[in-house]
């Protein structure tokens, strides 16, 4: 019984030992495929606020069909944000 108990013992006291995960870093990616214009700047107001509250966050945006206008600069309202 003894036996047995060093043995727990040493097995939870070896784990300890192991260095942790590093901590893993969040990717966020968002889809817009609208292009109504009130949504591109929801969209970075959102995106803001992401990066406010974690600013190591990945962040990326996938467009597509209507939504392809927020990327064009001669048709997008939010180019400077």
């Amino acid at each position: 019984m003894k036996k047995l108990l060093f043995l727990f013992i040493l097995l939870f006291a070896v784990t300890g030992a192991f260095p942790q995960n590093a901590p893993r870093h969040h990717r966020i990616i968002m889809q817009l495929t609208s292009g109504d214009t009130l949504v591109h700047k929801n969209l970075m107001k959102q995106f803001r606020n992401m990066k406010e509250a974690a600013p190591t966050m990945q962040l990326e945006v996938v467009c597509h069909g209507p939504g392809m206008d927020m990327l064009m600069s001669d048709r997008s309202i939010v180019q400077g944000k």
